[in-house]
């Protein structure tokens, strides 16, 4: 079973949420300091943490993403990041599960929007992929059907 959303940036388009979104979103709430671990580390301990993907690098796409939609902080200021903890709760947590899943459906929509403007946009687009969450093909950021477990 999903909840079906209409995507705000992209008119005419559904974005589906399964309805186990719930406890995904409580695995990224209880993983949000190794987040900030993860985003402290350098490029090439980033890339040894992600592997070949799998959960982590699912669990870590989805904490860019969502950092992304929130609004970006100063990872190293621990004040601000403290208040994006309190805006992912707010946000994720906190709501209904419905209300919760709309706003993760927002969060995809967003980001799928930005990076169809990228593709669209014909300086960007010749911008080498790199571990953006808009520029690297191979992130598919509508996968949710992994295991967080």
């Amino acid at each position: 079973m999903a909840w079906k959303f209409k995507d705000r940036y992209m008119p005419g388009e559904i974005i589906t949420i399964p309805f186990e979104i719930t406890k995904k979103l409580h695995k990224l709430n209880d993983t949000l300091d190794a987040y900030r671990w993860y985003e402290l580390l350098s490029l090439k301990e980033r890339e040894q943490t992600i592997g070949d993907g799998g959960t982590i690098a699912d669990i870590l796409t989805k904490h860019v993403m969502c950092a992304y939609y929130i609004g970006w902080f100063d990872i190293e200021d621990d004040e601000a990041f403290e208040n994006y903890k309190k805006d992912f709760r707010k946000f994720f947590i906190y709501p209904h599960p419905a209300f919760a899943a709309c706003r993760f459906a927002a969060c995809l929509g967003f980001i799928r929007h930005q990076r169809k403007l990228i593709e669209e946009c014909e300086f960007l687009s010749s911008v080498q992929e790199g571990d953006s969450i808009f520029t690297n093909k191979n992130l598919i950021i509508e996968n949710q059907n992994l295991s967080w477990d």
